[in-house]
């Protein structure tokens, strides 16, 4: 499936990628990085609306973007009403919030 990405979506990305190369520490990543993403939910094109459809049948998790250098990747989650999010393993931390509901 091709999906256009919308102008607010490869703003985040690049804005998020020069955070990523130029914070000095975590907590500067987690302090800028977390203002342009606060900024971008804001926005109600963030997420395209195929990748934003709940399903009733199941949480749906879509990666939107990953960083060629694996500094970040950006993944939307579409809930149902009532759906509970999975649990999702790994290393690293995230950044979460709510776009829409």
């Amino acid at each position: 499936m091709t999906v256009v990405l919308s102008d607010t979506l490869k703003r985040f990305i690049w804005d998020f990628q020069s955070v990523a190369e130029l914070a000095e520490t975590r907590r500067e990543l987690l302090l800028i990085g977390g203002d342009v993403f606060k900024r971008a939910l804001g926005a109600p094109d963030l997420t395209p609306p195929a990748f934003a459809a709940a399903d009733s049948s199941g949480p749906r998790l879509y990666q939107l973007y990953a960083d060629a250098l694996a500094r970040f990747v950006l993944a939307s989650l579409a809930l149902a009403p009532n759906q509970e999010g999975p649990v999702l393993m790994g290393a690293g931390w995230r950044m979460a919030g709510v776009l829409s509901g």
